[in-house]
């Protein structure tokens, strides 16, 4: 009689909040892994994957205005209306990555990684926070409040 599961399949990271074990990419794990790394890529989970879409929806923003131009100068007042909304332009000026803004704004660690070989082999690592609704919260602010379309101020003879 033969076993139908795999004896040397790994058990997973654990978590350094909850200790449940962690498999990614798959959906068995726990509120407090929020994204993952592999090769470099960064893939955002559960309450992160809204940040995500908010960040990158705010990078395109920012790196469409011109520096010290007066379209600069409306984001950065508008920015000022959100909390922590000149840390995130400040963030995307600086090319910041999603696993920069978490750390930096939700006190994400990362776990110590892992690796495989092989043909497709690689390296990875997960990203955990202790509290998600931080994470949340950080996609809460309204991108069509905070990010407008920016006009330019009208020329003279238009």
């Amino acid at each position: 009689m033969s076993d139908d599961f795999d004896d040397d399949e790994p058990e997973g990271e654990p978590c350094p909040f909850c200790a449940e074990p962690n498999h990614v990419p798959s959906d068995t794990r726990c509120i407090h892994n929020v994204a993952w790394t592999w090769d470099g890529q960064i893939e955002a989970l559960g309450s992160a994957t809204q940040l995500a879409e908010a960040w990158a929806a705010l990078c395109n923003r920012v790196y469409e205005v011109e520096a010290d131009s007066p379209e600069d100068a409306q984001l950065h007042a508008r920015a000022l209306t959100v909390p922590l909304g000149a840390r995130l332009v400040q963030l995307a000026r600086e090319y910041a990555g999603l696993d920069e803004v978490l750390q930096q704004l939700a006190g994400a660690t990362a776990s110590g990684g892992w690796s495989t070989n092989g043909m497709l082999g690689g390296s990875g690592n997960c990203w955990y926070v202790r509290d998600a609704t931080q994470v949340a919260g950080l996609a809460s602010w309204k991108r069509h409040e905070f990010m407008p379309p920016i006009r330019a101020g009208r020329r003279e003879g238009h």
